[in-house]
């Protein structure tokens, strides 16, 4: 009954899920060989992190980095022991309503991609008095240094 499975070769039998296992098999491994497979590769999305990085470590004690998109990979190239403060919120409204109660005078930076759509952070930023302006644009990511609105005393 099983013998339609078998293909006869000279001198070996294979079966025919065999070889239909070993084509699937190399044409994955071939894919993955010449880079055309998704899993593990961020296919240079984080290419120049590392001069980010370097620009905001270079900056004063304590500055504040607000930064919604880049996270641990950020984390990771600024180094475990960071004198900078990263900031994540979740949308420019939350970002606005504490950058506004923040008292620091250390200086503040919003870090993003030029791919990512992030006009709406500035304007709100800026219909509430901060006053961005870019001081890093290298590969895909752009700084932009945040004045903080002036307080009547």
């Amino acid at each position: 009954f099983w013998d339609w499975w078998r293909v006869r070769l000279p001198g070996n039998e294979l079966s025919l899920a065999g070889l239909i296992c070993l084509a699937v098999i190399f044409g994955t491994a071939r894919d993955a060989a010449e880079g055309r497979i998704q899993v593990g590769g961020d296919r240079g999305e984080h290419q120049g992190i590392d001069h980010l990085a370097a620009y905001l470590d270079a900056r004063p004690l304590g500055a504040i980095i607000y930064d919604h998109w880049f996270g641990w990979e950020l984390d990771y190239y600024l180094g475990q022991w960071t004198n900078k403060r990263r900031v994540y919120y979740p949308n420019a409204d939350a970002l606005v309503a504490d950058a506004l109660r923040q008292a620091d005078p250390a200086p503040r930076y919003f870090v993003t991609d030029r791919d990512h759509p992030h006009s709406q952070w500035l304007e709100r930023l800026e219909e509430t008095g901060f006053t961005p302006e870019l001081v890093f644009n290298e590969a895909r990511f752009l700084v932009y240094e945040l004045t903080p609105p002036a307080h009547d005393g």
